[in-house]
């Protein structure tokens, strides 16, 4: 899985001590609260580079969850990027001297943390990333770690001209619809994991030489991939899929899903099928001759 490391310096607590040139009452600095991350892989958001890496920046905001250790309480934080915060800021549950923190981007608003919904079609093909962290004390100095990463699965459709029958330029008019998938990703946010896909089957398209579609993990079912130019159309089930000669029967959180497909004006001829990823799954080859 491509991971997102997120740092958090779990509270530098400075208190202010007492000598001869200091007030004897000078109030003790809380403990700060601050999240210092970096971000390697794939993704859409934030500010990254073409491989994929980058940071997030100043006013990104991240939902935070704090729950103590094999109880269902949680407290929730809006995170904001730039701003300070401190520990007393956080509303950890009552009597906890130790705490689990989840983390989700974008920020959510939730009723029900073990069910959370994330409708890949109602939020614009927009990546989803969760983390958690291990135990950690409150107003501990020491940094806790929080390795993010991608929920939903990522299909990549990429066009390639023959140069003789058909042009790069003539690519730009294709269609791409990926359908019968199910669009809502079911997302545990206490324990930063999906749990299923949900919904009625749905469809997205996409126009040109290259096209992605952000969807949620699921088996590959009935699903299906469409490709069309002019009057020619050819369909692919992803069941027909094979990925180092093994049927594909998954798509996986996480990763990414590559079809390259190359076009003339013939007929169309399966020429590959590899691995190859988000965090990467595979890689189909093929070509569509029209």
């Amino acid at each position: 899985m491509t991971l997102y490391r997120f740092c958090l310096p779990a509270m530098l607590v400075a208190m202010v001590g007492c000598n001869d040139t200091e007030p004897m009452d000078q109030t003790p600095e809380r403990p700060r609260f601050r999240i210092e991350e970096s971000i390697e892989g794939l993704s859409r958001i934030p500010q990254l580079d073409q491989n994929g890496a980058g940071r997030f920046s100043d006013g990104d905001r991240n939902t935070l969850f704090f729950h103590a250790p094999g109880d269902d309480r949680f407290t929730t934080f809006a995170y904001t990027y730039g701003q300070e915060y401190y520990w007393s800021d956080l509303a950890l549950p009552e009597g906890a001297d130790r705490v689990v923190v989840a983390a989700c981007y974008p920020e959510v608003e939730i009723t029900s943390p073990h069910s959370f919904e994330w409708n890949t079609l109602q939020n614009n093909d927009r990546d989803f990333l969760l983390g958690i962290s291990s135990e950690v004390r409150p107003n501990d100095e020491r940094a806790v770690a929080i390795p993010f990463r991608h929920v939903l699965h990522k299909l990549d459709v990429e066009l390639e001209a023959d140069g003789k029958t058909i042009t790069v330029e003539e690519l730009a008019n294709a269609s791409v619809v990926c359908r019968k998938f199910l669009p809502v990703a079911v997302v545990d946010l206490l324990e930063a994991r999906t749990t299923g896909a949900t919904g009625s089957l749905a469809e997205l398209e996409g126009k040109g030489a290259r096209t992605g579609f952000v969807i949620p993990a699921q088996m590959v079912g009935q699903m299906e991939l469409e490709v069309s130019l002019g009057r020619i159309r050819k369909v692919f089930r992803f069941a027909d899929f094979e990925v180092g000669g093994v049927k594909l029967t998954e798509l996986k959180s996480g990763s990414r899903f590559a079809v390259k497909l190359r076009v003339s004006k013939s007929t169309f001829t399966v020429v590959d099928q590899n691995i190859a990823g988000w965090d990467d799954q595979g890689q189909v080859e093929d070509s569509i001759i029209i």
